[in-house]
């Protein structure tokens, strides 16, 4: 990867330093919850307002697949509905990163893989993805670059090839476990 500018420094403890990392940083979370009777529309409008230059929600709602829920309330979305929806609350703010927290957790096998898609293009868009996830399969397809982090230590950072081979291992799972020195 060229190397660019160094990026921006924040210090968490003035207000304007704050609102700038708010601005470039997105994230959704392993478990989030709205108000049940809280319409997708409304959500993505109440989200749009805390922003300065926000995306279109109509866009993203095209985009992530809920053009036909967005008068549904959140209650009465399925699992992978929720999902979408938290990942639109988490780009609302064109944000430069992110961060994505067990994303697929929870998800069918169609859903896992519509939402991988899903990633792939906003990766493809520009925004930096960090991706929390326990699935190396997901992890194999979707990161140019993984850190393996253990009791909170960060024990590699690699590309997915490069940390199979210096595990000695065929498959992204065999080479975690492998790293983490726990069989």
């Amino acid at each position: 990867m060229p190397a660019g500018p160094a990026p921006p420094r924040f210090r968490l403890g003035r207000h304007k330093d704050r609102q700038a990392l708010r601005e470039k940083l997105g994230a959704q979370l392993q478990a989030s919850e709205l108000p049940e009777k809280l319409r997708v529309s409304e959500a993505l409008e109440l989200y749009a307002s805390f922003y300065r230059d926000p995306a279109d929600p109509a866009k993203l709602l095209t985009q992530l697949g809920l053009t036909d829920k967005r008068h549904s309330y959140f209650k009465d979305l399925s699992g992978g509905q929720k999902q979408r929806v938290s990942i639109a609350l988490a780009l609302i703010g064109n944000p430069e990163i992110a961060v994505l927290d067990e994303l697929t957790t929870g998800l069918d096998p169609h859903a896992r893989r519509d939402t991988w898609k899903l990633i792939e293009g906003i990766r493809d868009n520009g925004v930096t993805v960090i991706l929390v996830t326990h699935f190396m399969d997901e992890a194999q397809r979707l990161c140019d670059r993984i850190a393996v982090i253990d009791a909170g230590r960060v024990l590699a950072l690699d590309t997915p090839a490069g940390l199979m081979d210096r595990a000695g291992e065929s498959t992204l799972d065999d080479a975690f476990v492998t790293l983490t020195g726990r069989n």
